[in-house]
Formats: C-alpha cells, structure tokens, sequence
C-alpha cells in the first residue's frame, strides 16, 4: 500500500517536476481531491470500437450496410474508479450508454483521449492490483493514440506482476502496426516466462500482418524452442486457413520427427477447410511409411471434416489393416448427413469378410437416427 500512495502522491505533484502533460496532471490531481466516492470520466473511441451496453463490447467490428448500421455505439469510452482513502482501488470500463446518477460522483466529464490513455497507462504501470491490470483495456481503446511502445514497456518489465504483463501482450496484438509485430517477437524471443511467450504466440496469431505471420511460422519450425510453445504456434497458424498456411504446415510435417508435433499439425490442417487437405490427409493416412498412430489420427481427423465421405469410401476400399479400417468405419459414422456414408456402413454389415468389422458397422448405424439405419438393421435381425 505504501508504494501505491507513493505514487498516488507522484501523480497529483511529482509529474508536475518532470514536466508531464498538463491534462494528465489535472486529471491525477482531480483523482487525488477524492478521498472516498466515485470517478468517472468518457474519452473518444478509436475507430471500430463499440459496446452493446451491459458491459458488452466489440472491437473492430461496426457492422453496416448502405441501409443499416447495427445498435452498437461508437463510444465514447467511460471509465469510473472507485476511491478509498485518494487512491483507485477498483476500475470498470463501458463503451457507449449512459452514466446512471449517483450521489457519490465525481464526474471529470469528456476528457481528451490522448491524455486520458497516458493517466490510464501510468495506473498500469503502477499498481500492482486489478487496478493496474483494468487500465489497460480503455488506455487501448482511446481514439488516436498508439499505445503498443508504452504496452511493450509494461509487457518487458519483470517486475511487474504477471496478469498486468499478458494483458499488455494481449493489446500489443490488437494494434494493426507492423512495430507491434515486431515487439511481439522480442517478448517471445527474449522472455524466461512460459505464459508471457504462450501470450504473445496468442497476440501475433491475432495480429493481421505478413509480419507476425512470418514470426510464427519460424518459431513454429525452430528445434531450439520448446515442444509446448511450438505446438501453440502450429494451432494458431491453422486457424488462418488459406493455402499459404496449409502448405507451410504440411512441409513442416514432412521436416519434424517429433511425434506430438506431427499430430497437432494433422489437427491445425484438418481445421482448414477448402484448401484440399482432406486428399493429404489421406495420403497420411495411406502411407505404410508412417507410424500406425499418425495414420489414425489422420483418418480421424479427415472423419471430422464434411464432405469426406467419397475418399473415406475409396481408402476403405484400398486398405487391407483391419485397425485402420476400423478407424474408417467410425470416420464414415461422423459423416451423418451423408447418403453416401450410410449405404458404405449398410454395405460394410451387410457383406464385409471381417465379422468384427462387420459388427463396428452395425454398432455406430445403431448410433444413428437415420431411419434407413433402423430398417436396415430390423431386416437384419429379422432374416
């Protein structure tokens, strides 16, 4: 607590001594004259910046048409602090509405964005509670200021404590400029802290730029990292889901042999859809060269993926391993909505030479609610 009125004091005179801004100052002073009650104050919105009221809020996304624009408002930014003894003690953040009356307000009122971020950065620079962690949010959402350096500073200081850290990495990724990717790589390539670096792997994946999608792919292929954070890497990069992403991944297949690694790539190409990784898949899945859990997770994957169902037909046609036909039989149940999926399950229980299979097939047809399963299995049991 002793820090923190340290620096509730150093806000309301010591910026004066080093010649801060006169806004923030005034803003820091007009805080530090309430000892007990509330604080509010509004600020611009940065563009794409809206909230649905009750707390909810979007960034990045006003929806509109030449006819229609969506109820969600476009600010301002509303910030109320609560106050024991002069010094915040909790924070809250609303975008748009209105402010209720209260009889314990202190209302600063509209505040120039730029200066409101600077008093908002300086509490996340300071406190060490929920208070410094809460500041960050609107200090992001301020209408024509570039926060990601002043981020990037709270983000690399160890010392701060950790929640504060990964909400600045959070942010950083928010921002759209090719400098915020390039911070992003530092704190992934120079932090000693797994959840900072598994943070910022998160906040590139978020940033939209050729930048930190180069950062993560050469993280992701880099044998000097570790697995974990790797594996978090290949995730995200199977989340962009263009053919780009898709052939990166599957040469990063062929160029590991770390067996979980191959696997969570099988996951992130199967997440891409419409890119043709379904035929590759299966060419894994084929291939007698790889390992027989590779080759199942491949099946399974392909099973989760709609539209399969004509080469899991063909690879069960072509495939002599009853385990991996096995795996098949199940890929093909997943394909619910498929005629095509049902006659092979009807025609595996009806004629296959393996009597276990055979019963696979009438086990996950028992599974559906297609009717034409239940006739086919009532004829079944009737013959």
């Amino acid at each position: 607590m002793t820090a923190i009125l340290f620096r509730a004091l150093w806000l309301v005179t010591g910026a004066l001594a080093v010649g801060g801004p006169l806004a923030a100052q005034t803003i820091a002073q007009r805080v530090g004259e309430v000892r007990d009650g509330r604080v509010r104050m509004s600020f611009a919105a940065r563009e794409g910046v809206c909230g649905w009221g009750e707390g909810g809020r979007t960034v990045n996304h006003r929806w509109r048409s030449d006819d229609w624009e969506n109820a969600c408002e476009g600010g301002p930014v509303r910030v109320v602090m609560r106050i024991q003894s002069g010094v915040p003690t909790d924070l809250d953040t609303y975008i748009g509405g209105r402010w209720r009356t209260r009889p314990d307000v202190t209302d600063l009122g509209d505040m120039p964005a730029r200066e409101a971020a600077e008093y908002l950065l300086g509490l996340a620079e300071d406190f060490d509670d929920d208070v410094g962690k809460d500041a960050i949010f609107p200090a992001a959402m301020a209408d024509s200021v570039t926060v990601w350096p002043d981020l990037a500073r709270i983000a690399q200081n160890d010392s701060r404590p950790l929640d504060i850290r990964k909400q600045a990495v959070f942010w950083i990724g928010q921002d759209t400029d090719d400098g915020a990717a390039d911070v992003l790589g530092d704190i992934l390539d120079s932090s000693l802290e797994h959840e900072i670096r598994e943070q910022a792997i998160f906040a590139l994946s978020q940033h939209d730029s050729d930048r930190s999608t180069t950062v993560l792919r050469d993280f992701a292929a880099s044998r000097r990292e570790s697995r974990r954070l790797r594996e978090r890497a290949i995730f995200w990069l199977g989340q962009e889901g263009d053919e780009d992403a898709a052939e990166f991944l599957r040469n990063l297949y062929r160029e590991t042999s770390e067996k979980d690694l191959k696997e969570r790539i099988l996951f992130s190409l199967s997440q891409m859809r419409e890119v043709g990784n379904e035929q590759w898949l299966l060419g894994i899945a084929s291939d007698a060269e790889e390992s027989m859990q590779l080759r199942e997770r491949a099946i399974f994957w392909t099973g989760q993926t709609p539209n399969s169902t004509a080469e899991l037909v063909d690879l069960y046609d072509r495939m002599t391993n009853a385990s991996l036909r096995e795996r098949l039989i199940f890929a093909l149940s997943q394909q619910r909505r498929d005629p095509e999926a049902m006659e092979k399950l009807m025609d595996i229980a009806r004629g296959d030479p393996d009597r276990e299979l055979r019963g696979k097939a009438m086990f996950w047809l028992g599974q559906s609610r297609d009717r034409r399963a239940a006739d086919f299995l009532a004829d079944l049991i009737n013959r």
